[in-house]
């Protein structure tokens, strides 16, 4: 059976919700073993809950060693000035003793989010996951689709 990860950076809770439909909809493809998990979150709970965050996310949080235990990896963030979310930087960023040792090797990635950016801004941030920190498309790139390709 294949394990799949769909980790998750959500501040508001937007990502949390297109990550559940993600892993539900994983979930209805025959050999297929779904986990759901949310990067941990950097900001400071006060600043966090004064800033509106949503504070009861029911998906744990994972940690990075924890990529090399499944098949394929589904990843969501919101952009960030036409990035990724600092909380998914730094949790790829952890993810270097996994691309030393080849545990990354052969895996399967793909990625979602939402913006508010016109034109290219709001996915241009999808080719900052190849970055030093993200040593796992090294070994997925052969793999990685697209949006729009099959």
């Amino acid at each position: 059976m294949a394990k799949i990860l769909v980790l998750y950076y959500s501040m508001y809770g937007h990502i949390e919700t297109l990550a559940e439909a993600v892993a539900e909809g994983a979930r209805r493809v025959s050999g297929v073993e779904v986990t759901l998990k949310r990067v941990p979150e950097t900001i400071p709970a006060e600043a966090f809950a004064k800033a509106g965050g949503k504070q009861d996310q029911k998906a744990p949080v994972a940690s990075p060693q924890e990529l090399a235990d499944y098949d394929g990896i589904i990843f969501g963030t919101p952009t960030r000035f036409g990035n990724m979310a600092g909380q998914m930087r730094t949790f790829l960023d952890q993810t270097g003793g996994l691309w030393a040792s080849g545990a990354l090797y052969g895996k399967v990635g793909s990625v979602f989010s939402l913006h508010r950016y016109r034109r290219w801004a709001g996915t241009y941030h999808y080719l900052h996951l190849d970055h030093p920190g993200a040593p796992w498309l090294y070994y997925c790139a052969d793999r990685l689709r697209h949006p729009g390709t099959v």
